[in-house]
């Protein structure tokens, strides 16, 4: 995997001040101040796979406005994605389903249609203080190219 430039330092940033609570906030809330933050497309899911935040940079990639995108499932708002020749988001989300039961991939690739766009989402678990998975932070990259079908 290929990520984007800078993408290891935001990773490492994130994974370790998303999650430890202070003045109040939750990891929930700290979450969301980072996806308004950033300046590469990320958004915000929570377990049901609901979007809990979204920001400009997704709006400009994925044509989807955040009043459209507001607590509406992540798979909607996901539907120009593609891994393997098949949509890579669904109502049963396999990133979702895995944290449940333990662990994410860090990062998946996918294409974006129809502009064969590919892309890299990087994940990252958000958890409450009893250490129970709440959300997962999706950061957007440059992803790998992907070779022709002959």
């Amino acid at each position: 995997m290929v990520p984007y430039p800078g993408c290891h330092t935001i990773l490492d940033r994130v994974t370790s001040g998303i999650n430890h609570q202070h003045m109040g906030r939750t990891a929930v809330d700290n979450a969301r101040s980072m996806v308004s933050g950033a300046g590469d497309p990320a958004f915000l899911v929570d377990m049901e796979g609901k979007l809990l935040a979204w920001n400009s940079a997704a709006t400009d990639l994925f044509g989807v406005a955040p009043w459209q995108a507001s607590s509406h499932p992540c798979s909607e708002a996901m539907r120009n994605l593609h891994r393997q020749g098949e949509a890579a988001c669904s109502a049963d989300c396999p990133i979702l389903a895995g944290l449940v039961h333990g662990s994410i991939p860090a990062a998946i690739d996918v294409i974006l249609q129809p502009t064969g766009l590919p892309l890299s989402i990087h994940h990252v678990a958000v958890w409450d203080e009893r250490n129970r998975p709440v959300a997962v932070l999706h950061l957007v990259g440059a992803g790998r190219p992907v070779p022709s079908e002959s």
